[in-house]
């Protein structure tokens, strides 16, 4: 008599996707060193950051590159605490996304 394979349910995981894009590529770097280093101490697991590939953008002022890191954030209510006090530099733009993971 064969065995039956059992059937591995996929994990759902809901996380937060942070999108950071600066001209600067020290200052989005700053900013997501600060973030890591508050995931650290609040105990909240991350990816990243990774380097995104940078865009050449048209300006009033010339031509410049946009620098982009992606930073993934487990979704809890550590995080969301976090996120409502967390300022960045005005030079930075966040996008953050709330994405539901399969693995």
């Amino acid at each position: 008599m064969a065995k039956k394979d059992k059937a591995v349910e996929p994990v759902r995981t809901t996380v937060i996707r942070m999108e950071l894009t600066s001209r600067s590529s020290s200052e989005v770097d700053s900013v997501c060193s600060d973030v890591i280093r508050a995931m650290k101490q609040i105990g909240a697991s991350y990816s990243g950051p990774i380097a995104m590939p940078k865009t050449k953008v048209s300006g009033d002022d010339g031509p410049y590159y946009l620098h982009k890191r992606l930073i993934e954030l487990d979704a809890d209510s550590r995080v969301a605490v976090w996120m409502s006090t967390f300022s960045v530099p005005e030079t930075v733009a966040i996008r953050c996304l709330v994405v539901e993971k399969v693995r």
